[in-house]
């Protein structure tokens, strides 16, 4: 900077000088020219320091900086006629070291990458925001309105928001516990069904393999078309051989309530809602607390909708 400040001072000299001004007033009018510009150049710093405007300062300094510059290239096309580049040269020592203070000063104050992507990232989620929660974002609007400036910020007016219309905390409602909920259940009867059907399940696969109406598809007694081997019989009793006949519709609506109770409770103790322990609570069968199970659960579901 040293190297660019010192020649535009003396081309300055030699320019007034050769204009028939005196030595010490050449002196203190180039002194003018290129210290008016570094002192408005300082005075914008310290007001940048103090969160202050320092674009009239910059201005300023740019307006100042360039006269001295035109000065100096006046002079260079003068005293150097032959060689008019020299006069360019001259012409920028006014101005090269001013650029480069302001680099320093405002071009390192700019956003890195990072800070550009994230602001990217931002405006992005706010239109995104204002795209599907609509309603929401008014209200949020209206909250910060509503109490003093910069008491509530936008995360927190549209948190704020969001559980004002929803109950919920942001990113959940109603709704979405109802479908968790839901699948909850219908996971939790897939896996309580499966386990109380094994028996049907393993009884149904030998009266398939026994009769399995495609003999010639089956390879070998044990193969995946059957469990057995695939020479016809009489067809088995449709009814279960381990008891009778379980209750009836009428008495299985009457010990609706009570399965309800009972489920509550096993719900209450931990346990899932279960045919095992419906017949235990209830003291009935497994067959006619596996049909109560499936009427509680549909309950529950509709309960829940």
């Amino acid at each position: 900077m040293v190297a660019s400040i010192v020649p535009a001072i003396l081309s300055q000299i030699g320019a007034l000088t050769g204009a028939s001004v005196a030595a010490p007033m050449a002196g203190l009018l180039a002194a003018m020219l290129e210290g008016g510009a570094w002192a408005i150049t300082f005075m914008g710093k310290q007001a940048e320091d103090a969160s202050r405007e320092p674009r009239k300062y910059r201005i300023g300094t740019w307006a100042v900086a360039t006269v001295a510059a035109v000065v100096n290239f006046w002079h260079g096309l003068e005293a150097y006629g032959e060689h008019p580049w020299v006069a360019f040269v001259l012409g920028a020592s006014s101005l090269f070291a001013i650029y480069i203070w302001d680099l320093k000063t405002h071009g390192s104050h700019g956003k890195t990458k990072a800070e550009k992507k994230a602001e990217k990232a931002r405006k992005a989620h706010v239109a995104a925001r204002r795209k599907h929660h609509p309603q929401i974002v008014e209200q949020a609007v209206k909250l910060q309105a509503a109490l003093p400036f910069g008491v509530l910020d936008d995360e927190a007016a549209f948190a704020a928001a969001w559980r004002i219309h929803t109950g919920a905390e942001p990113g959940l409602s109603a709704q979405l516990y109802a479908i968790a909920t839901e699948a909850v259940l219908q996971l939790g009867a897939a896996f309580e069904l499966g386990d109380n059907v094994r028996e049907e399940l393993l009884e149904t696969g030998f009266k398939a393999a026994r009769l399995n109406p495609f003999t010639e598809l089956t390879q070998t007694p044990t193969s995946q078309a059957g469990l057995g081997e695939n020479t016809p019989s009489a067809p088995a009793p449709s009814h279960r051989v381990d008891g009778p006949e379980g209750k009836s519709e009428e008495e299985l609506e009457a010990l609706l309530p009570d399965a309800l109770a009972a489920a509550a409770e096993l719900v209450t103790e931990g346990r899932q809602i279960s045919a095992h322990g419906l017949a235990k609570k209830l003291q009935i069968r497994r067959v006619d607390a596996a049909v109560l199970r499936n009427r509680v659960i549909e309950q529950r579901r509709l309960h829940v909708a």
